[in-house]
């Protein structure tokens, strides 16, 4: 999609992009994909109970009142990480994926709001399965650079992370 049309770039790297170099908010990494994305709503994981409860769930991507770039929405209603480093000649590279992993499943959530931007993820990473944090029972949506969206445990996501660069920005 987003590569495709900006020369294989993700958004990150696309100079064109309004999330071009922004390693603090992923919102807005999501944001410059609208054009692509059929609705809104993909951004938002149907199990993701904390983000369900919101009362404001933004309708459209724009800076209103009910837009996802209102800063009341942005990063607070988003449910995925996205990778800012992906390798585009590897079609098994994270894109994106649930926002709970985590040192381990005992752990808060890694926190990109926390650390002031993206976080290096080790291959000893979990999915939270903290009742806070829990989206799914153990384990996790990813979405791939091959197009497909898998559903991993916390041994396989730790399998995947192993030998790959995952610089990954959290939306909390």
């Amino acid at each position: 999609m987003f590569h495709g049309d900006n020369g294989g770039a993700s958004p990150f790297y696309a100079t064109n992009s309004p999330a071009y170099r922004n390693s603090t908010s992923a919102w807005i990494h999501f944001q410059a994909m609208s054009n692509q994305l059929a609705s809104i709503q993909v951004l938002l994981c149907p199990s993701d109970i904390t983000r369900l409860n919101r009362k404001a769930f933004p309708m459209d991507f724009s800076a209103s009142k009910t837009g996802f770039a209102n800063p009341i929405a942005q990063n607070s209603t988003l449910s995925y990480f996205v990778n800012l480093a992906p390798d585009e000649t590897n079609p098994q590279t994270i894109l994106t994926g649930d926002r709970n992993l985590a040192p381990a499943t005992n752990a808060a959530p890694y926190s990109s709001v926390t650390t002031g931007g993206p976080i290096t993820v080790p291959p000893t990473a979990a999915w939270s399965q903290l009742p806070a944090f829990r989206i799914h029972p153990y384990g996790g949506n990813i979405a791939l650079a091959d197009g497909s969206v898998q559903q991993f445990n916390s041994q396989s996501i730790s399998n995947r992370l192993i030998g790959s660069t995952n610089l990954i920005l959290f939306p909390q």
